[in-house]
């Protein structure tokens, strides 16, 4: 009995070494198929639930990120720089995640990357914004999407059917027009 002691408590210990004392979270479990989404999207798309909160700000940021190195780098502007005009429009609180009113934001540069890969495959261009996709379908993301669409089909005072056009490129449509 006593040359079984010790293996014994050699298989206790590693049993005890696998214990799980936090069942609930399942992200780092490789043990469960519960965590094989959480791993699919860190490897896949860099996202990390807990630390990264909903995936719908998660992939504003990174399309910020492409715009603020797109301007430093092909139009030498970079709103951070105090010796350059300030933009306003790069510290604007986040718009509702939607297509329209402006589906260049929607689509970005993810998105005409996919409709060239597309484009080389069966001759069509057709964008398929994949991280929009799946901010859409994310939680809150379909509420958000409706509401990009009810503000510009029936407007809330910022965007209209006339001032589309001008918003688009930049001009203020808040300014009275000359009598």
């Amino acid at each position: 009995m006593m040359k079984l002691l010790p293996p014994l408590a050699v298989l206790g210990l590693c049993l005890a070494a696998g214990c799980n004392a936090n069942p609930d979270t399942n992200s780092h479990d490789h043990w469960n198929m519960r965590g094989l989404s959480p791993r699919f999207q860190r490897a896949v798309l860099g996202y990390d639930a807990e630390k990264d909160g909903r995936y719908i700000d998660y992939q504003y940021e990174n399309k910020k990120s492409i715009y603020l190195t797109m301007k430093r780098h092909l139009l030498n502007q970079n709103p951070e720089n105090p010796f350059q005009m300030e933009d306003t429009e790069f510290y604007k609180p986040r718009a509702p995640h939607s297509i329209l009113p402006r589906p260049w934001e929607y689509i970005n540069v993810e998105g005409a990357a996919w409709g060239g890969i597309i484009a080389g495959a069966s001759g069509a261009w057709i964008p398929v914004p994949v991280d929009s996709i799946i901010g859409t379908l994310s939680e809150g993301g379909m509420d958000e999407f409706g509401e990009g669409l009810r503000r510009t089909f029936e407007g809330d005072g910022s965007t209209t059917s006339a001032s589309f056009l001008h918003e688009s490129i930049g001009m203020d449509v808040t300014a009275s027009p000359i009598d």
